[in-house]
């Protein structure tokens, strides 16, 4: 029996379960397409390195959440996320041959509770 796959909804108004979202292009500055859960501000600390702040905390370092993230473009390449602090992530993206590029992303955080 086959089944249909479904596809993740870009509307962050609508996203259940999860911390915060967003969607981001990449550039400088990069700008949040849409997003939720983070403040308005993203600071830029270089090429292809981004570090946003949670609107409130989600301890990852703690294994009190998990965090998804993938490139939004076709033009390949690498993603890294940190854990800065408990309100802070560090986005860096790089082109295929692992050089800092500028890359569109989304990232999505979802708290897990205790076993």
């Amino acid at each position: 029996m086959w089944r249909k796959e479904k596809k993740m909804s870009t509307n962050t108004e609508n996203v259940q379960g999860f911390h915060a979202v967003c969607s981001v292009t990449g550039g400088n500055p990069a700008t949040y397409n849409r997003q939720r859960g983070f403040t308005a501000a993203i600071v830029r600390t270089g090429v292809g390195d981004h570090t946003f702040t949670l609107s409130e905390g989600l301890d990852l370092a703690g294994g009190n959440g998990v965090c998804l993230a993938g490139l939004n473009a076709a033009l390949g390449g690498q993603l890294a996320v940190e854990t800065v602090s408990a309100t802070q992530l560090r986005v860096r993206t790089f082109d295929a041959a692992g050089v800092a590029a500028e890359r569109s992303f989304w990232l999505a955080l979802m708290p897990i509770g205790p076993n």
